[in-house]
């Protein structure tokens, strides 16, 4: 009986944490501002933006849960912390269904959670990646240039 309540803790804290965190250190945006997280000066962000949505609570937990896996894959992140404060939106780009994520640290703007995070230059902690809805997979990371 221990163990399988000992299995069960495991399962559900393991489950519990990338929703934790993601509500911690992420938000979702919507409308215009959403739209304002394509406008980043010193990276690329999505094109050929036709539609905008809102993500759900499960996919951006499905996507936390492939993000610290990913950013161990960016040689940019080498040496940089491993904890970004993030924003979400949801677009429909050239045809495909994506999450843009936008990470930055925490130190930024007190108002990130309602207002897109639009910085230029500031170096590879400012970043935003693609996260593909039908292949649960990044594509297009993009970093600002250097300080």
């Amino acid at each position: 009986m221990r163990i399988l309540i000992l299995v069960f803790l495991l399962v559900f804290t393991a489950q519990a944490a990338p929703n934790l965190s993601w509500q911690t250190y992420g938000a979702v945006l919507k409308g215009q501002e959403a739209k304002v997280l394509l406008r980043q000066c010193s990276r690329a962000t999505p094109q050929r933006v036709t539609a905008q949505w809102t993500p759900s609570k499960t996919q951006i937990v499905l996507l936390e849960t492939k993000l610290p896996k990913f950013q161990k894959t960016l040689k940019p992140l080498n040496g940089l912390r491993s904890s970004f404060y993030r924003q979400y939106a949801g677009f429909v780009a050239a045809g495909r269904k994506i999450i843009y994520v936008n990470l930055f640290p925490s130190n930024v703007d007190p108002k990130w959670r309602s207002r897109a995070v639009v910085v230029c230059d500031g170096g590879e902690q400012f970043w935003g990646v693609e996260f593909e809805i039908v292949t649960e997979r990044f594509v297009n990371p993009a970093f600002n240039g250097k300080v």
